[in-house]
């Protein structure tokens, strides 16, 4: 199999468009992502693949066009040149640079935090020319429509599912989840617990007096709640603290003292080997008021404007902090609350659609960056049961949890054979060919 530079296959131009200037239209707007947005105008009308050069997380993926569209400028649109136009199957290189994505990003890419591909280092990576791509096209055709048919079939399995998760959270925000005990002691008798123990550390100088929150008016809530329960502001029931903005001058290659940033904070799951960055003990011990503690619940606190690509919450376990000693960055916030039980509960509520909606209400920021303030926070309503209420509510929930897991683990399992089969057949087109040609 003959090896060309990229540039001597195709012509290569960089796209034109940014995200934020887009104007919703009849044409495709091709981006890095995997779903397509539309445009007022288009640039080019022809069979093109579209190679995404500038979005880190989406590097090295590539769309088939061939229609009327305009590229994202974070993309580069190839298209055959004129001596390679009849002997190039564009779908057949859809294939192969999706199949060899890997490779040629590791071997174009610079950039440490955020990767990128140059249009010089890309132009010159060589790639292999195909012989015989129309039955190689053909031999990949023949599985696509079975293992797209099952790509559906998971894809609606996974929708179901997640279905299934918000109903369940959004049946206990109701208080339809677990049944409601007459004896248990009321959620107003909690309340008055927590305000007295927090008044108590702010007393003690423990805690800083924080800013009073306005009265609930009955306009505010989004439904009415059984008997016994509470329309509380988050404020009421937690301590709101927010991050620390680390210098990068202050960062170290390694430590026992790790800053926790906006990407290592996932609903439910706090990711501790995503982009390490650590801190010297001396800087820890300035910022010792920024330690997260076990049962506190992390929380992020900027993103995409309108995407809810944000407000991610997970509740601190033992595991998390036993080998590292964790430290609060800017953006990232901490619910801090005054018993295990009231975080559990918490750490599942605030991930039901109907609290989030109440969430994003108060979301501000730019045209592209979305934010919630310590303020806004503090003032989203949750309802609160009684104590007992809330124990047999995350007992509930963590049982169905576990029974989603295994329903998660099957789709999982199931996409990972549809993957193996169509990557069995790509290896037998991509590298079957070398190797033969080799030997």
């Amino acid at each position: 199999m003959t090896k060309y530079k990229i540039k001597e296959l195709f012509n290569v131009e960089k796209g034109s468009l940014q995200s934020s200037k887009n104007v919703a239209g009849s044409y495709n707007f091709i981006t890095a992502s995997t779903e397509w947005k539309t445009h007022e105008s288009y640039t080019h009308e022809c069979e093109a693949l579209i190679f995404a050069m500038g979005a880190a997380g989406s590097l090295g993926r590539t769309h088939y066009v061939n229609d009327k569209f305009i590229a994202s400028d974070l993309c580069f649109i190839l298209t055959p040149r004129d001596e390679f136009k009849d002997r190039i199957e564009l779908k057949l290189y859809y294939h192969y640079f999706n199949f060899n994505k890997e490779e040629i990003v590791k071997a174009t890419a610079t950039g440490t935090s955020k990767k990128a591909i140059n249009l010089t280092n890309f132009s010159n990576h060589e790639i292999d020319y195909i012989e015989n791509q129309i039955e190689a096209l053909a031999k990949i055709e023949t599985v696509l429509p079975s293992v797209k048919k099952l790509s559906t079939i998971i894809d609606r399995n996974t929708f179901l599912l997640e279905k299934m998760v918000g109903n369940i959270l959004d049946e206990a925000t109701k208080g339809n989840i677990v049944a409601q005990h007459p004896d248990d002691v009321k959620a107003s008798v909690l309340l008055e617990t927590i305000k007295n123990e927090k008044q108590r550390l702010v007393d003690e100088k423990v805690l800083k007096k924080e800013k009073s929150l306005p009265a609930i008016k009955e306009s505010e809530k989004p439904l009415k709640l059984p008997v016994g329960w509470e329309w509380v502001r988050l404020g009421e029931i937690t301590s709101l603290l927010g991050g620390y903005a680390f210098k990068s001058n202050s960062y170290v290659e390694s430590s026992k003292n790790q800053v926790i940033r906006l990407g290592n904070v996932k609903n439910y799951n706090l990711i501790l080997d995503e982009k390490q960055v650590f801190v010297s003990d001396q800087t820890a011990e300035k910022v010792e008021s920024f330690k997260i503690r076990e049962g506190d619940i992390l929380l992020t606190m900027t993103g995409t404007k309108g995407k809810r690509d944000y407000f991610y919450t997970c509740l601190v376990d033992k595991e998390d902090t036993k080998k590292k000693n964790l430290y609060l960055n800017q953006r990232v916030g901490c619910l801090r609350t005054f018993n295990s039980v009231i975080s559990k509960y918490l750490n599942f509520i605030l991930k039901s659609n109907i609290i989030l909606r109440t969430v994003f209400e108060r979301e501000t920021g730019t045209a592209n960056q979305g934010n919630l303030g310590a303020e806004a926070i503090r003032s989203v309503l949750i309802p609160l049961p009684p104590l007992e209420e809330q124990r047999r509510i995350v007992a509930k929930i963590e049982r169905l949890m576990n029974y989603c897991d295994g329903l998660t683990e099957e789709i999982n399992n199931a996409k990972l054979d549809s993957d193996n089969i169509m990557k069995s057949v790509l290896q037998e087109v991509f590298l079957t060919q070398t190797s033969v040609e080799k030997g």
